[in-house]
């Protein structure tokens, strides 16, 4: 959870003071004037308060709004603290329900009504949280500032102080956010923030030495791995191939809208499950430029992956370069979709995203959430990607006009139901969402539930050798091989192989073991997320059936290639392998 929708939740309980002219004018969260008919009378105030809260608890908040706002002139009445607790209820309704924009209306609201009221305090605490989360960066420092006037002595000054800077990061003003973060240093050194404020202060103008295509002198621990020489030798190759996909697929230059620097690090064991890279962006001479942060063990175990990897981060450097901050506005979805859409990167993103949903037992068509859900996740980059590919299906170049309708300042929303040719957002959305779950239906079929079975009757068998062989003898090894005979392209296929192979070390068979994991390991290296387990149990297959030295060998190569993944803290014991050096 983040640090503002913690602060969402904190409690909404504070006592409060004025809210005067200083507040955010003239910004988009302001709603626009209302023109429903003012309720007026004391009969009125009284009902219309009453149905405010009632219509908030039952999770109807717009309506509840709508309802508010036709109570103001009568703020001033008897009904007026009743109506204003309504509202505060409804913008706390709206938190549990993590619609923050809701919150921040239902907030901004009672701001408006009731600047003296004794949740004032609290509300614009909570506001300020809200813009922060929704990315309404010119409202949250004004916000930010009205705070630190109003409430000087509030236990937020820390949070608003660093937020205040933040922002102005945010926004990409480098040169104003540098003196704010370090004002913030200044009065709060021990402060919560201090860690984050130094940090965004070493993105503004870094002291790195950058060498041909933005790449940063890199002096870790793997500089001499020669996997990692082959991948960099071939990086102007893999940029240019870069671009012209992105080009081809979504009909956008990028080549002379690029600024982007290329970071290699070394991870730091357990940091993360499955860390491969991340991507930021710093400011240099006051101009924003995309930094990606490469992880060492990715970009050496998967070669491949990281020039998709790299594609895909092109692609966001490129729109932003040429949309600038309304790039970051858009939603994930349509910049994540574009970005996977865009490098090919769909189908192998649909199975890995499948397989790591298998992996944990969970049901992979409940990742099909809705493409403009706003709680993303990079599961739903699969559903991101297919919202384009739907696109593409209905005519040829429509994700081309998508991307043209962008960059000329069209309204994501209006664009996308007007390029789909359905009228309405929610029309498009509505068949975009039919079309991800029929696609994944398809590639799932029927082989799916006969893959759960065979999971479960391989795991009901996992309590030794002789329970194990005998399982296997009686037709649990034809199973496994029938299946994947006929559905080697399965999205489940990793995991019957990684299951069948788990289920010949429990039998002593090492070797028909190690088959199945080097092929997760060589062959579905694109398809799936079981690289890490694989590499684990090919360890395990030496390591639990006499051979521990080759066994540990293996578990270097586990700690070396993969160690912020949840199998790597299993053997900690064992010493990393070194770099490849030949």
């Amino acid at each position: 959870m983040n640090l503002s929708v913690k602060i969402l939740l904190a409690g909404l309980v504070m006592s409060g003071s004025v809210l005067g002219e200083d507040g955010p004018k003239g910004l988009e969260n302001r709603e626009k004037p209302n023109k429903q008919p003012v309720l007026t009378g004391l009969e009125a105030q009284r009902e219309g308060a009453q149905e405010v809260k009632k219509l908030a608890a039952d999770g109807e908040l717009k309506k509840a709004r709508r309802v508010a706002r036709g109570l103001v002139r009568g703020v001033e009445g008897p009904y007026a603290k009743e109506l204003g607790d309504a509202i505060f209820e409804g913008a706390g309704r709206s938190v549990g329900k993590n619609d923050i924009k809701e919150a921040s209306l239902f907030f901004r609201m009672y701001l408006d009504l009731f600047p003296e009221g004794k949740n004032a305090v609290s509300a614009r605490e909570q506001l300020l949280a809200c813009y922060n989360e929704l990315r309404e960066l010119e409202a949250c420092i004004a916000q930010a500032k009205v705070n630190l006037k109003k409430d000087p002595e509030s236990a937020w000054v820390d949070y608003w102080t660093f937020i205040y800077g933040y922002s102005h990061f945010r926004l990409w003003k480098f040169d104003e956010a540098k003196p704010l973060l370090e004002d913030y240093l200044k009065k709060f050194p021990k402060g919560k923030h201090v860690k984050m404020a130094k940090k965004y202060l070493g993105y503004i103008n870094p002291d790195w030495e950058i060498g041909d295509h933005g790449l940063v002198k890199y002096e870790g621990k793997f500089k001499d791995d020669i996997r990692i020489k082959r991948s960099l030798a071939t990086l102007e190759k893999d940029l240019e191939a870069g671009y012209a996909m992105v080009e081809e697929i979504l009909g956008v230059n990028l080549r002379e809208n690029v600024q982007m620097l290329i970071l290699l690090a070394d991870a730091k064991p357990g940091a993360r499950n499955g860390l491969k890279g991340q991507a930021f962006v710093v400011g240099v001479d006051n101009k924003p430029v995309t930094v990606v942060r490469i992880f060492t063990h990715f970009l050496a175990a998967s070669p491949n992956e990281y020039q998709v990897t790299l594609a895909h981060e092109l692609k966001h450097a490129g729109f932003k370069g040429l949309m600038g901050q309304s790039y970051e506005n858009l939603p994930s979805w349509v910049k994540e979709g574009l970005a996977v859409y865009g490098t090919r990167d769909t189908e192998t993103r649909m199975y890995t995203v499948l397989c790591n949903e298998m992996v944990g037992k969970k049901d992979p068509l409940k990742t099909l959430d809705g493409i403009d859900d706003p709680k993303h996740t990079v599961s739903d980059y699969m559903e991101d990607a297919l919202a384009f590919e739907w696109l593409d299906s209905l005519k040829e170049g429509n994700v081309k006009a998508y991307c043209q309708g962008l960059l000329a300042g069209k309204d994501y929303k209006k664009l996308f139901a007007e390029v789909s040719g359905l009228g309405t957002y929610e029309a498009a959305m509505k068949a975009a969402n039919a079309y991800c779950r029929k696609r994944v239906e398809a590639v799932l079929g029927s082989s799916y539930g006969e893959y759960r079975k065979l999971r479960q009757e391989s795991e009901a068998n996992m309590g030794g050798k002789d329970v194990m062989k005998k399982w296997l003898d009686d037709g649990g090894r034809e199973k496994f091989e029938t299946w994947l005979k006929v559905n080697d392209k399965n999205p489940a296929a990793p995991m019957v192989r990684f299951c069948y192979g788990r289920s010949l070390v429990t039998a002593g068979e090492g070797e028909g073991a190690r088959k199945m994991f080097r092929h997760i390991l060589e062959k579905d290296r694109m398809r799936c997320t079981l690289l890490d387990d694989a590499q684990l149990w090919l360890g395990l297959s030496y390591y639990n059936l006499g051979d521990k030295k080759k066994g540990i060998e293996e578990f270097g190569v586990l700690l070396r290639d993969y160690p912020t993944s949840s199998s790597s803290r299993k053997v900690r014991g064992a010493r990393p392998a070194g770099p490849v050096l030949k």
